[in-house]
């Protein structure tokens, strides 16, 4: 039995599982912000428990993968969750949905709802409820709103007032997949490109990065077998 379970090809199984395991979780999740949104610390407006702020807007592409919020510094106690719903455009029809449990919010950093990407969505109006679940029901939420004449920001209704803030949109990022690992891949190489010189572009850095990760895996196995 040895000979088939050595602690080397142990090490060498786990090790596979754990690239593939990695490479997978990467190309699952793995999503480009829309330049045209900005998440900015423009206007704060407080989110009471049981009440909603409803962005609709359009997306650019296909394959909406993630909504990126930007709140505003909240203590709001444990037990509380910060929830993202997409509806279709007349906000009837439920078609993502995702929650975090939140004790505080902070505003050096976006909250990311990632949830399974929406294939069919170029040029179609999404409609975001924003909803904040406290235990405590006197706590609200402080989430940032900005100015934004995208024509891709459709409208931004305040249920709490019960009313439209005209040419204003939350503090938010749509995020998108292309179609295919492969077209991920060459995205991101593209993206990377206009801040590099010229032999880490395209095929360079494709070629450098793979190098790189080629070699450390031979590496690894190499320790581990000797």
């Amino acid at each position: 039995m040895n000979k088939y379970f050595s602690k080397q090809k142990i090490l060498l199984f786990f090790l596979t599982i754990s690239i593939v395991a990695v490479f997978w979780m990467l190309a699952k999740n793995w999503a480009f912000p829309d330049a045209h949104w900005e998440t900015r610390k423009d206007e704060k407006v407080s989110l009471e428990a049981g009440q909603a702020l409803v962005q609709k807007f359009s997306a650019s592409r296909d394959n909406l993968k993630q909504i990126e919020i930007l709140f505003a510094n909240s203590k709001i106690g444990n037990g509380a969750a910060v929830k993202v719903q997409i509806f279709s455009e007349n906000c009837s029809e439920l078609l993502r949905e995702k929650s975090f449990q939140v004790s505080s919010l902070d505003s050096e950093e976006v909250l990311n709802f990632s949830f399974r990407k929406i294939s069919d969505a170029r040029e179609k109006v999404f409609c975001l409820k924003l909803v904040f679940e406290p235990k405590d029901q006197k706590k609200k939420a402080k989430v940032y709103i900005v100015e934004n004449n995208n024509p891709e920001n459709i409208t931004l209704f305040d249920t709490q007032k019960n009313r439209v803030l005209p040419e204003k949109s939350l503090s938010m990022r749509p995020g998108y997949q292309a179609d295919n690992w492969r077209e991920n891949i060459q995205e991101l190489n593209q993206r990377i490109s206009q801040y590099k010189p010229w032999f880490l572009k395209h095929y360079f850095l494709f070629f450098i990065a793979f190098a790189f990760i080629l070699l450390s895996i031979v590496m690894v196995v190499i320790l581990i077998l000797v």
